[in-house]
């Protein structure tokens, strides 16, 4: 799957393991190209990090004060190391398209593809 997104033109592909880390590394990459438009999960949620649900608890509801994604049962669903301008960033850039569940022979595991669509209008924001 991760192989024949990239030769179909994803701008990136791959798997998602962790709610903290994993997703601060995601919104960095992301943020850092802004003609990353479409965020693609398809596959299912692997159990215990939960990473998959932190994702789209993120972009939905956001963070709280105190950086904890609001409304996922992540139990590491926090992104301290990454200010809260670029989550916001990150929030507006990308659109998600959530394929979880949907049975596909291609995709036994939980992947995220990030499409080109355009570039993002960047205004005051400094590069990470």
């Amino acid at each position: 799957m991760i192989r024949v997104a990239i030769e179909a033109g994803a701008a990136l592909a791959g798997t998602l393991q962790t709610a903290n880390i994993g997703l601060e590394k995601l919104i960095i990459n992301v943020v850092a190209n802004p003609n990353i438009r479409y965020l693609i999960l398809c596959g299912r949620e692997v159990e215990g990090h939960k990473p998959r649900d932190a994702l789209i608890a993120l972009i939905k509801n956001g963070v709280d004060a105190r950086r904890i994604i609001i409304g996922t049962s992540a139990l590491t669903a926090y992104l301290f190391n990454i200010p809260l301008m670029v989550i916001e960033r990150f929030k507006k850039q990308i659109t998600l398209i959530n394929l979880l569940n949907m049975i596909d022979p291609d995709c036994k595991e939980g992947r995220l593809v990030l499409l080109s669509g355009g570039a993002y209008e960047v205004h005051g924001l400094y590069a990470v």
